[in-house]
């Protein structure tokens, strides 16, 4: 559906591209790998709010993010679910097409895996 509806504006985009900044967005996503980062832990933790920083710390307009507290509450989104910290610290996971990487704890192992 996505495509259908960027065809329709394909000839105004090409001759109008100022005027269609939200439409190049969201073709840059229809074209663009899109990554998903799970991140679980405490939200109060200095080291949770670091892997959360990491990920703020560029512009990534493909990247979709889902952070919650462990234990993990009812009716997460299915990004976070089934996805445990580990050795009792916040973890993230970071997924591409249906993929994780390995999970990390570290913020330098987060944005290694962000590029």
């Amino acid at each position: 559906m996505a495509e259908k509806s960027l065809d329709l504006v394909t000839d105004l985009v090409t001759r109008y591209p100022t005027g269609f900044g939200r439409w190049l967005c969201a073709g840059d996503f229809d074209l663009a790998k899109e990554m998903q980062v799970a991140i679980v832990g405490d939200p109060a933790d200095k080291r949770t709010m670091e892997l959360v920083g990491e990920v703020r710390m560029a512009w990534r307009p493909n990247l979709v993010v889902a952070a919650s507290p462990t234990p993990l509450p009812p009716g997460v989104p299915d990004l976070l679910a089934d996805r445990p910290i580990v050795d009792g610290q916040p973890t993230a996971y970071v997924c591409e097409g249906f993929a994780c990487h390995q999970l990390v704890t570290r913020p330098e192992d987060l944005r290694e895996q962000l590029r």
